[in-house]
């Protein structure tokens, strides 16, 4: 966890961008090297929200929270039941 702290916290902002971008073969296997640590960080997260009204708007969503997946929006103007949740998770992985 600390090694994902210290990658957060003290690595700064596109370094990783800049010295594992196009070119280098060994910027994938670098960039997987320096992202383990990351899942160990509370912080270091996929994205799982998004805040840009246009691009809200852009599923057709009028009142918020709303829950997309998969590129689909499945639920919006409040906030859903876990087992709903579930199930949406569920359905997009069965394909």
């Amino acid at each position: 966890m600390g090694i994902g702290a210290a990658l957060h916290g003290f690595v700064p902002e596109g370094w990783i961008n800049e010295n594992l971008g196009e070119g280098q073969w060994w910027s994938v296997p670098a960039a997987v090297l320096l992202g383990i640590p990351l899942y160990s960080n509370a912080t270091g997260v996929i994205p799982v929200m998004e805040t840009d009204p246009q691009v809200i708007m852009s599923y057709g969503v009028m009142s918020t929270p709303a829950v997309v997946v998969n590129e689909k929006l499945v639920h919006s103007g409040s906030i859903p039941h876990r087992d709903n949740v579930i199930n949406w998770l569920k359905k997009e992985h069965r394909g």
